[in-house]
Parts: C-alpha cells; structure tokens; sequence
C-alpha cells in the first residue's frame, strides 16, 4: 500500500512484471526497476547518478550533490530560502559598506576618487557583484518550488504536465492528482517528519 505522500509499506515481490497497487484509493500501475530490482510505488525513479531507487523522486542537484525527494525536499526547501535570504543580505550590507566609505572620503578629502573608492573597497565590489548575480536565479527557484509544491507536484511530475496553454483548453481534466489543498500541501512538503530509509533494505 501507497499514501498520497509516496510512502509505500508493501509491494508485490519484484517479477519484473508490471502490477497494480492501491494508492490513495485509486488503482495505479507499479513500476519496477531492474536495476535495483525492486516494484516502486507510485512517484518514485530510479536516479543514474546516485544509483539507487528515490522515492517521490524530485529531481537530483548537482549543487548539493545528492537526489531530492520524499526525504529531503524540506531541507532543499530550506537550503534555497536560506541561500537567497544570504544573497540578499550579503547585498544590503554591501550598500551600506559602499555608502560609509563614500561619507568618509567626503569627510577627509571632500571628493570621491573613482580610483581610490575601487582600490580601497574592490573585494566587496566583487562580493556585491556575486550576490547580486546569485539572487535572481535563486528567487526563481524558489518560486518555482513554491509553486509545484502548492500542489504537490515534483519536477520530474511537473515536466511531464502539457502546456498551459494545452491545459487550458481542457480544464475539465485533473492535471494534479496528489493534490490535497494549498496548506496541506504546503505542510506536507515543509514540515513533513523524517521517513525511513529504505536503503538499506534495498541493499539487503
């Protein structure tokens, strides 16, 4: 059995053979892998560069070095919010640097020397450039995973879905099936408490 989280608690014994599973009250085809011969539940992929089987499979960072997916997703979550939350600061403060050695040049030679302000603050100037570079990238992140996780979709899910304009045309139809309402979702991919590993029963 499959919840509507990705969690499975019991599969069919590995045949190769495609089978049918009960999730969240539907009947839905059970994948297999071949590589790590095991049935997988419902969202989750096997992952080429961490050579194992991720469950609510996301996608795999090459920035973090590691798969995100039903394990994980809060902390990547986090790590983009803290990572902009960074950016943005790190700018702020590099104003508020550049501001002061403006007033303390006026102060002592009652001019501001372009040359002299790039010699004298050049290491900020190219930490302000790094953040500055780093932030629009980052918010776009973030929102994007704000957005898919609204409706509890991951990005494997979301890349799969037709166009807009596509779906637009056929509203009718369920697009996000693992939907389970805006604070639901949200709570499920934030704060969602640690699952356990299933890892170490693959390797058994």
């Amino acid at each position: 059995l499959a919840t509507p989280r990705g969690e499975c608690s019991l599969l069919p014994p590995f045949t190769g053979i495609p089978r049918s599973i009960l999730f969240d009250g539907r009947v839905m085809s059970c994948g297999s892998c071949r590589v790590c011969s095991l049935n997988l539940p419902p969202r989750a992929q096997h992952c080429r560069f961490c050579d194992c089987c991720v469950m609510r499979f996301d996608h795999h960072c090459p920035w973090v070095s590691n798969c995100v997916g039903l394990r994980n997703h809060r902390f990547f979550m986090g790590f983009l919010l803290t990572s902009e939350a960074t950016s943005l600061l790190g700018a702020v403060l590099m104003i508020v640097f550049f501001v002061r050695l403006a007033l303390t040049m006026l102060g002592q030679k009652g001019t501001i020397d372009p040359v002299d302000f790039v010699v004298a603050s050049w290491p900020q100037i190219l930490y302000f450039i790094v953040c500055l570079g780093i932030f629009p990238p980052m918010m776009n992140l973030v929102f994007y995973h704000m957005g898919i996780s609204s409706h509890n979709m991951t990005t494997h899910e979301e890349i799969s879905l037709p166009s807009r304009k596509e779906r637009r045309k056929h509203p009718d139809r369920n697009y996000f099936p693992n939907s389970q309402g805006l604070c639901n979702n949200l709570h499920y991919t934030m704060c969602l408490w640690n699952v356990p590993s299933l890892v170490n029963l693959q390797e058994a």
